[in-house]
């Protein structure tokens, strides 16, 4: 005893933090499976468009409109709409602290299916902030005879269907010269434009927002704006904060606008960014895309890719990847508060990568309209014109060198229009879309194998709508 008493203060300190550190990272993983544990228990019951407060700490600042809220303690829920902004903490094994938030986002699920969300895990050194700001006013719409649905609010917008008398429909916004309508059915499954004019609508117009033609029709947080620590975990049982976003089975493509860059998923994805860095799209199961500065870009499992950020972590240039992921990284997500059940999936390496997409041989090939089908609105006997005009067989020449649409050329050396814009959003799918004169044309190419093209054309003009299936064929 006489000893200890003897030794310096400084020589005692040192010997207590010796002793006590290896005790703080031992309890790391302990912390871990603790916030899980409670985040499920407590976040059992949460429902559609609701924000779940899983493990302390974390806070949250409500929209300013919202009266009531209330968002202070584990088990506490509330209605995304109303809420502006969550800021989570970062894993703290010496104060037992690891911020984790759940939310069930509908995004664009319909409406008659409830029971299906976009399920996110937010954790560790994040903030969310709502890039919506609120639900729309709505007002039921009706007509007593066929209306056309377009697709701008213009008489000579593609019509996308009609709105048959003893059909309602919803509208949640008006144009900027009040002349139009944005309409929507129960599931989504139709919506678009209609002339004020020649509808009936259940209620004021005037408490309908004013929305320009082409914004986007978001649901709560289906829009936002995150930032996320960068290999922050302090130990190899927890995950790199960040969030993880899984999409329910069956559902089709999820779409959502993050960092101002249009991500699709029909999967699970680990997202990070950090402010004048990137963002990071890692696809541990099913597939996704990602769209910044005109470029999208197709992300299988096993892949990521990354979209550089500004200060404001805005999207501010092209996205890039596919690229491998590393796995181990990503072994410690909480992949189990997810309603299924997934697996990280095994990276893929560049020449697999590689290989997911089809080259078409380079040469000579055939182009040839297989079947037309015309919608309404077109005038009788146009289906026997087009068809006499459109079945002839057409040369058409495949360049050398990177597949490129717009490099393919006929036999009179004509390319298509350098107005026409161009995306490839999933391996092997290609879309052409061009407006001129009034008309819009909608094209689909789907690379089936290196000698052999299959697709899609829609072409509207005046109303009318017309749909071609095509082929292309390599000729030796």
């Amino acid at each position: 005893m006489k000893i200890v008493r003897l030794l310096p203060f400084s020589v005692l300190l040192l010997l207590f933090s010796i002793i006590i550190l290896p005790v703080a990272a031992a309890d790391c993983p302990t912390v871990v499976k603790t916030a899980l544990d409670a985040t499920n228990q407590v976040c059992s019951t949460i429902g559609r468009n609701q924000a779940c407060y899983g493990n302390i700490k974390l806070s949250a600042e409500p929209q300013a409109d919202v009266a009531s809220f209330n968002f202070t303690k584990p088990g506490d829920m509330a209605d995304i709409s109303g809420m502006k902004s969550i800021i989570l903490s970062p894993l703290d094994a010496a104060a037992d602290t690891w911020g984790v938030a759940l939310m069930k986002v509908q995004a664009n699920l319909p409406d008659t299916l409830p029971g299906q969300n976009v399920s996110f895990i937010l954790f560790g050194d994040v903030q969310i902030d709502n890039a919506v700001s609120a639900i729309p006013a709505t007002l039921k719409v009706s007509a007593k005879q066929s209306v056309n649905i377009r697709e701008q609010p213009s008489k000579t917008g593609k019509v996308v269907g009609p709105l048959q008398p003893g059909t309602d429909m919803v509208t949640d916004g008006i144009s900027e010269d009040g002349a139009w309508l944005r309409i929507h059915n129960d599931d989504s499954s139709v919506q678009g434009w209609v002339s004020a004019s020649i509808v009936s609508v259940d209620g004021d117009v005037k408490t309908l927002a004013v929305v320009k033609a082409d914004a986007p029709r978001y649901s709560p947080m289906q829009a936002f704006y995150f930032k996320s620590g960068l290999n922050d975990a302090p130990c190899t049982e927890a995950p790199d904060s960040g969030i993880l976003i899984q999409t329910p089975q069956g559902a089709g493509k999820i779409a959502l606008t993050v960092n101002g860059a249009d991500i699709t998923l029909g999967s699970t994805a680990y997202v990070q960014a950090q402010p004048s860095g990137e963002m990071t799209l890692n696809v541990v199961e099913g597939q996704g895309t990602v769209t910044a500065a005109g470029k999208t870009v197709t992300v299988p499992a096993g892949t990521r890719a990354r979209v550089p950020l500004d200060a404001n972590l805005t999207a501010n240039g092209e996205p890039v990847g596919p690229e491998p992921y590393d796995p181990a990284a990503l072994a410690a997500l909480p992949l189990r508060l997810m309603p299924q059940s997934v697996t990280v999936a095994p990276a893929l390496d560049a020449a697999a990568i590689a290989n997911l997409s089809i080259a078409p041989t380079p040469g000579k090939w055939l182009y040839s309209v297989d079947s037309v089908k015309l919608g309404s609105g077109c005038p009788a006997g146009m289906e026997g014109v087009i068809t006499t005009a459109m079945f002839p067989k057409t040369g058409l020449t495949i360049p050398e060198g990177p597949f490129d649409l717009k490099e393919i050329f006929d036999s009179s050396g004509n390319k298509i229009p350098a107005g026409a814009v161009v995306t490839n959003p999933q391996p092997n799918l290609y879309i052409l879309e061009l407006t001129e004169q009034g008309s819009t044309l909608h094209y689909e190419f789907n690379v089936v194998g290196t000698e052999e093209i299959q697709g899609k054309m829609n072409i509207g003009a005046e109303g009318c709508e017309m749909n071609f299936d095509f082929s292309m064929t390599r000729q030796g």
